[in-house]
């Protein structure tokens, strides 16, 4: 959480207004007291196309169907199509406490950040995602998104990468335009990837450490220039932990957030039944 004290906002990234609201929610408490698994009793069950997944416990969902009508309006989750793999990597640098992200220079998404990655093509792996910004990375799967969209012909189901180490520099390509943002200092005190210290990283690390002054000229996460649902899960990723969910667009007029496209409803859930049962197990 972000401090009230004037000494820590001075001395640390202000957190981004997306990120405060998500970590705000309620939904995020309690959790295990065993390992760092936020549980909810789930109030709306998991929406189609996550079934491969397991059961699944609801962290936090919304859209399209909240108050006296959801039990009716969750029902309608838009109709799935074939899915197509894409994959998205994030490299957090814990070295320098920040985050590389990249700003789409052309076709879906154009002028917005992401992650690293795309469709996945045959024999294709996602390693080759973070080589194509110009960086070598030990990636590991941190989640899996499914994105239903009004207007395309198959929906989206992205496998999520994180990193926390890097060899090599982030290079400019036809496609991306790399930058690296400040990570908020409440999730470098919360994951403790961060606090490893960097003796730990590989010897053969070409990342530079940056001084005190150039750390705190980083800007913050660009919310305000990425998708509108990441507000939603970059808060799990940059808290280290594996999440799972399903994001429904739909079109709306050129005034709507990020041009034409909208969230209808959403729904998340972090860990899983099977996390939270093998936690119980170790204290049976």
């Amino acid at each position: 959480m972000a401090s009230d004290s004037q000494e820590d906002q001075s001395s640390s990234p202000a957190l981004p207004a997306g990120l405060k609201a998500a970590q705000d929610r309620k939904e995020y408490e309690p959790q295990c007291c065993w390992c760092d698994v936020s549980i909810s009793v789930p109030s709306v069950p998991p929406p189609p196309g996550l079934e491969q997944h397991g059961k699944l416990i609801e962290l936090f969902s919304g859209g399209s169907g909240e108050g006296d009508d959801a039990s009716a309006d969750w029902k309608n989750w838009r109709e799935l199509r074939r899915f197509k793999p894409f994959t998205n990597v994030f490299v957090c640098d814990r070295k320098n406490g920040r985050i590389l992200l990249g700003m789409k220079k052309r076709g879906f998404g154009k002028n917005m950040y992401n992650g690293f990655g795309g469709k996945v093509e045959p024999n294709e792996s996602p390693m080759e995602a973070a080589e194509e910004a110009g960086i070598s990375a030990n990636l590991e799967e941190c989640g899996a998104l499914l994105f239903v969209n009004a207007s395309t012909e198959y929906c989206h189901y992205v496998h999520m990468y994180r990193a926390y180490e890097y060899d090599g520099e982030p290079i400019e390509t036809e496609e991306m335009h790399p930058q690296w943002f400040a990570i908020p200092k409440e999730y470098l005190d919360s994951n403790p990837a961060f606090k490893e210290s960097s003796s730990s990283s590989s010897s053969a690390s070409s990342s530079l450490t940056l001084s005190h002054s150039e750390s705190e000229s980083l800007p913050p996460i660009p919310l305000e220039q990425m998708w509108p649902d990441d507000e939603l899960w970059m808060p799990l990723l940059l808290k280290g932990q594996y999440f799972v969910g399903r994001v429904d667009f739909g079109i709306k007029d050129s005034d709507a957030q990020h041009g034409s496209w909208t969230m209808e409803r959403w729904w998340f859930e972090v860990g899983g039944l099977s996390r939270v049962l093998d936690c119980l197990k170790l204290i049976a």
